[in-house]
């Protein structure tokens, strides 16, 4: 960063305040004199303000690119060049920031629309025109003549007379607090910002150009002195303010603020004055809205959005717009929301509910429940349903019984707009019963026995009785190889008042369907989803793997995991087994005999090469991973010896075999 010498931070700091006072303007500002001009936009915009001329037809707002900054700043640079020479200062200067360049420039426009503004064509006009209103200080520059502050004191009671105690002043050696008084008197008494610090007018390094620029508005008061105290009673439409938010939701109540402002940029304290405000929808419509003289020098302007989009706040002061007007409010989808139970199903006679939450318009005491309107209606017959509120702490809980099993449409409005997802079409069904707790359904286990429990508590609750009989389950495996196999019937019992529990034996593994209907209707989570693991049992040994000819093949049945929960299952008789040959499909006969208890031995013979199958099946279901393929080789029985080869009559012959 460039450094500079302390007068030059003087100028830098008064400058940046001579900025400023016209940006506010248009609501725009300046923090870093160097940096926050380098793109020239608000360059721009201070020319278009002190000339009250359009600077450049087409310039970049907000650029990034630097071939964007240099085409703004060369844009100023040439609209201040046809008004006064500039010499040495280029957009290049501007657009890198060059500090000492960039003072250079802006004294440029301020000689040019504030100094000379005022008739003076040179230092010498300003100065002689001091020492015309204060020959008692003896002013003779812009630099030491104002160090000890009393210069500033006596030209601001020389413009209004009597607004400095002057013996006070002059028997004062303290210039900081001589220059405070002054400055701060002639922003209170004569509309003359404080551009210039006081400190910085006391200075070592005071800063002439600054001086300069400060006293300028001395001398403009005292030319038009009539006029400027006429002006500070009434407002100026380009320096009152609109304010107020630039974004919220539907419904929610907005309030816009006007502050009436004189020329001098000071607020007024008195109504009266000739402003009116109106508001245009997203579409350009016009808005019921509300403008109210506060009689305080301020006017509110108040509506409330109900639709979604830009709206246009607009003041005007005589017919004249405001400077920030029109002032842009972007208005959301609103955050009132509903939920519950009732908005998503409903069981016949029994009551349901949802709610509607509004915690903004809640928080700030806007929620007017007689704007909520909520219907239930039943479409066959068509019929109003009779709903009952009550407060919530966000919003309100709504309540209503079905009276009819069909399709009901929900109508939520606040302010005659849907809200969130309305209409809502529920189905009201027979869904009074509760199953398995509503806790879904776990695991089962092929041959196992299976059961859940069975709820009427909400019919109990209006006194509906519901039998066994009422009740209807089926289940069906889900594997189209499966579904034709005949299934186990699902027994329901009565276990206590309103309470029932379904049995069932799955005979399958794999995803199951669990349909359930009451009084012939179906439940509307129905149909349910139950997996059945595969059963516990195990069949090995080598007459599942592979054998021979001859030679019997044994393989083991081991059940013994199922005999403590379902031993009537697991009996000899109960299983299915078949050997068949592949080649000719005939059937062999096989022998099962216990072991010990929940674990059976299976023999077979083959009697020809080749592939075998063995199944090996429970209650008609295969078990483990049956069917098997299993294949019989030739027997490898061979023998050998004496015995074999020669022999006599009654002569035992030996020979051996080997298996």
């Amino acid at each position: 960063m460039e450094d500079l010498p302390k007068w030059a931070l003087i100028q830098k700091r008064t400058f940046t305040a001579w900025v400023n006072s016209h940006l506010r303007e248009r609501v725009l500002g300046v923090k870093d004199l160097f940096i926050d001009l380098s793109d020239g936009e608000l360059l721009i915009n201070l020319l278009e303000i002190i000339s009250a001329r359009e600077v450049a037809r087409n310039y970049h707002k907000k650029p990034k690119m630097r071939a964007q900054k240099l085409e703004n700043c060369s844009h100023a640079v040439k609209f201040v060049g046809r008004m006064i020479k500039i010499v040495g200062i280029g957009a290049e200067a501007i657009a890198d920031g060059k500090g000492k360049l960039i003072l250079g420039f802006v004294w440029c426009i301020i000689l040019r629309w504030h100094i000379q503004k005022g008739g003076a064509t040179s230092k010498a006009d300003l100065l002689k025109w001091v020492q015309s209103k204060i020959p008692e200080s003896n002013v003779q520059d812009f630099t030491d003549s104002w160090k000890n502050g009393k210069a500033i004191c006596h030209l601001t009671d020389a413009l209004e007379r009597g607004t400095v105690d002057l013996k006070k002043v002059d028997s004062t050696d303290d210039p900081l607090a001589n220059a405070i008084l002054g400055e701060q008197t002639a922003e209170r008494e004569l509309d003359i910002p404080m551009i210039l610090a006081p400190e910085d007018m006391v200075s070592p390094d005071i800063d002439e150009l600054s001086v300069m620029t400060y006293i300028s508005y001395f001398r403009d008061y005292d030319l038009d002195s009539q006029n400027r105290r006429e002006k500070r009673r009434l407002p100026d439409p380009a320096k009152s303010l609109l304010t107020g938010p630039t974004s919220s939701e539907q419904f929610v109540p907005l309030s816009f603020l006007v502050t009436a402002r004189n020329f001098a940029s000071k607020d007024l304290d008195q109504g009266g004055h000739p402003f009116d405000g109106n508001v245009k929808s997203p579409q350009g419509a016009p808005v019921e809205s509300k403008f109210v003289d506060n009689n305080n020098g301020t006017y509110s302007l108040s509506f409330i959005p109900l639709e979604i989009g830009k709206y246009s706040v607009n003041v005007s002061l005589s017919d004249k717009p405001l400077a920030s007007s029109p002032l842009q409010c972007q208005i959301s989808k609103s955050t009132i929301s509903v939920d519950g139970p009732g908005l998503a199903s409903a069981s016949l006679f029994v009551p349901t509910h949802f709610f509607v939450h509004a915690p903004v318009l809640k928080q700030i005491g806007a929620f007017d429940k007689s704007q909520l309107i909520c219907r239930v209606t039943s479409l066959s017959p068509e019929k109003a349903l009779t709903l009952s509120t009550e407060d919530t702490e966000d919003g309100i809980a709504v309540k209503y019984t079905p009276e009819v099993v069909a399709r009901h449409r929900i109508q939520i409005d606040y302010r005659n707009n849907p809200i969130s997802d309305s209409p809502y079409l529920i189905s009201v069904t027979n869904d009074g019963l509760i199953v398995n707790d509503g806790n879904g359904f776990p695991k089962g286990t092929q041959f196992l026995p299976y059961s859940f429990p069975l709820s009427t508590d909400p019919f109990l609750s209006q006194n509906i009785a519901i039998s066994p009989s009422d009740i209807q389950i089926t289940v069906n495996p889900t594997s189209p190889e499966i579904q034709n196999l005949e299934q186990p019937k699902v027994v329901i019992k009565a276990d206590g008042k309103g309470k029932f529990k379904a049995e069932w034996i799955p005979l399958d593994r794999g995803s199951h369907d669990v349909s359930i209907k009451l009084k012939d209707v179906p439940l509307s989570q129905s149909p349910f989803s139950i997996q059945v693991d595969q059963s516990p049992i195990r069949v090995e040994g080598a007459g599942v793997e592979q054998g021979e000819v001859i030679v019997p093949s044994v393989f083991i049945i081991d059940a013994s995991k199922l005999i403590a929960t379902s031993p009537s299952l697991v009996e000899r008789d109960q299983f299915q087994v078949s050997v068949t040959q592949a080649e000719d499909k005939k059937v062999l006969e096989h022998k099962i005999r216990q072991k010990k208890e929940g674990i059976y031995e299976v023999s077979y013979v083959g009697e020809k090469p080749g592939d075998h199958q063995v199944i090996v099946a429970l209650k008609g279901r295969s078990v483990a991973q049956s069917p098997y393929r299993v294949p019989i080789g030739e027997c490898k029985v061979t023998a050998s010896g004496p015995g074999l080869e020669n022999a006599e009559q009654f002569i035992v012959a030996p020979y051996s075999a080997l298996i």
